[in-house]
C-alpha cells in the first residue's frame, strides 16, 4: 500500500521532468536553426548588384542581367584599357579579381561602331581610371551644341506690333431673338416636363465578422504557442 502511494505520486513528477528536458532540448534547437539561418544570409544573399556596389563601384551602367549565371555572388571583371583598331574593331583589357590579364576583341562594339557616341559620352560609360588608347578627341563624331540645345528665340523678337493689338469684336448681323409670348412659353413647359434624377449615396459594406474571429485565432494560436515554448 505504501509502495503504490509512493509511486503516485513520483510519477507526476518523473513526467514533469522528462516534459520540461523536452522543452528545453527544442528551445535549443530552434535557436540553432535561427543561428544557422542568420550566418547563411550573408552569404546567399551576396547577388551580384549588391557584390558590384561592394567592390567594384564606378561603372555607372552596370546590369546584373548581363552578367553570365555562374558568377553568382562575384564581382565582375574590372576593365583595364580600349584599344581602338579601327572603326569597327576594339581591343579589350580585363583584370580579374585574381591578378589575370585578359584581352578580348570585340566587333562591331556597341558603343563605338553602332551607336557612334562621341568621346565625351564615351567616357561616362567606363571607369575614370580606364585608359583609352587610338581614341583622338576628333576621332568620334560630336553632337554639335546648336542641335543639342537650339536657342529658340525670344517672346518679343516673334511677335509683330500688330500681334499685340487686341482683337477686333466681331459684329453680328443676325437678328435678335424675339421675346415669346407667356402663353406659349407655357405651353411648353407643359409639353416638356422635368425628369427628376435620383441620386444613392455609395453603401458602407458591412465589416466581416469571420475576419475578425479568424484574427483572434490566429493570434490566441500564436499566443498560447508561444507560453508553450516558454
Amino acid at each position: 500500500m505504501a509502495n503504490s502511494l509512493r509511486l503516485f505520486f513520483e510519477e507526476p513528477k518523473l513526467f514533469l521532468t522528462v516534459y520540461a528536458k523536452s522543452q528545453q532540448l527544442m528551445k535549443q534547437l530552434i535557436l540553432c536553426l535561427l543561428a544557422l539561418v542568420l550566418l547563411q544570409g550573408p552569404i546567399w544573399g551576396q547577388t551580384k548588384a549588391i557584390a558590384y556596389k561592394s567592390f567594384a563601384g564606378e561603372l555607372p551602367f552596370f546590369n546584373p542581367e548581363d552578367l553570365p549565371e555562374d558568377d553568382f555572388g562575384l564581382p565582375p571583371p574590372m576593365m583595364i584599357r580600349l584599344e581602338k583598331l579601327n572603326d569597327s574593331m576594339v581591343v579589350e583589357t580585363i583584370r580579374d579579381w585574381d591578378q589575370s590579364l585578359e584581352i578580348d576583341t570585340v566587333k562591331n562594339h556597341l558603343y563605338i561602331h553602332q551607336q557612334k557616341l562621341s568621346m565625351e559620352e564615351l567616357r561616362k560609360r567606363y571607369p575614370r581610371n580606364i585608359e583609352f588608347i587610338g581614341f583622338e578627341e576628333d576621332s568620334l563624331p560630336r553632337v554639335s551644341d546648336t542641335l543639342a540645345d537650339p536657342q529658340q528665340p525670344a517672346l518679343e523678337e516673334i511677335q509683330k506690333p500688330m500681334d499685340r493689338c487686341p482683337a477686333p469684336k466681331k459684329k453680328t448681323d443676325s437678328p435678335k431673338a424675339e421675346p415669346q409670348p407667356r402663353a406659349e412659353q407655357g405651353a411648353i413647359e407643359q409639353a416638356e416636363p422635368q425628369k427628376a434624377i435620383s441620386c444613392k449615396l455609395p453603401e458602407e459594406e458591412p465589416i466581416h465578422l469571420a475576419y475578425i474571429g479568424w484574427g483572434g485565432f490566429f493570434l490566441l494560436f500564436v499566443l498560447g504557442l508561444w507560453y508553450r515554448i516558454a
